[in-house]
């Protein structure tokens, strides 16, 4: 038995003429990860998931992943809207007509019809702010305008109507920086008035306008024969309307 197993292993090592050889396997990159090597020209093999890309020799073994995000939410916003005071109106304007600037944007709190009573937005420091976080925008527009009357909760203080109110003001992108969006708006009256229209290529982020000096607001009175006592404080809403859209 052992001189069989013996010519049989002595055969099997022998080829033609007698000689031994051993054939060696060809080399090739093999991917060993879960994805396909795009590194190399050679043709890889997944053979198991797990165990990594190798780098066979001079080469270099490469693999892709993936990076995410999800785009939250933006919406339009109007962020703030000023408070205006006139100041003190000479009676002669009220009985005449004529013209009165803006003063400052502090407004009476107490004893009147309008701020916290039926308008509690607006703000001490002029801004005018409008936010459009949509990022794909159709653009928006933004109105203004006088409720019906200017009225005074003094006894016997009639309304005063058929004033109007102009603004005038140069304002800033923050994301287009080379945008100055004008407000030209010299008739503001008791229907809305078009104060400003962002296309669909502006508006983007924050457009800020600040109304604070007399060259930016006015109040127009026509002639009045109404009773206006002496000292008696009036007040108008501003109704400020944004809308989406470059219409």
């Amino acid at each position: 038995m052992k001189r069989t197993y013996a010519a049989l292993a002595a055969t099997a090592l022998l080829g033609l003429g007698g000689a031994m050889f051993t054939a060696a396997p060809a080399k090739a990159a093999v991917n060993h990860g879960p994805g396909k090597d795009t590194a190399s020209a050679l043709t890889t093999v997944v053979e198991s998931t797990g165990q990594g890309f190798i780098a066979d020799g001079d080469g270099a073994a490469k693999a892709n992943s993936t990076a995410q995000f999800t785009v939250g939410a933006g919406a339009l916003q109007l962020m703030a809207v000023p408070d205006l005071n006139f100041g003190e109106v000479p009676m002669e304007t009220l009985l005449y007509g004529g013209t009165q600037k803006l003063v400052n944007n502090d407004v009476a709190t107490a004893g009147v019809v309008s701020k916290n009573g039926t308008a509690f937005d607006g703000n001490a420091d002029g801004n005018l702010i409008v936010n459009d976080l949509r990022g794909a925008t159709a653009g928006w527009k933004l109105t203004a305008q006088l409720g019906p009357s200017f009225t005074s909760m003094t006894d016997g203080a009639d309304p005063i109507t058929g004033t109007t109110m102009a603004l005038t003001a140069t304002g800033t992108n923050k994301v287009n920086t080379t945008l100055n969006p004008a407000i030209n708006a010299p008739t503001i009256g008791t229907t809305a008035a078009t104060l400003y229209t962002a296309a669909a290529t502006e508006g983007k982020g924050e457009t800020k306008w600040v109304i604070n000096t007399p060259a930016s607001a006015s109040l127009e009175f026509k002639a009045t024969t109404g009773k206006v006592p002496n000292g008696a404080v009036y007040q108008s809403d501003i109704i400020w309307t944004l809308t989406a859209g470059a219409v």
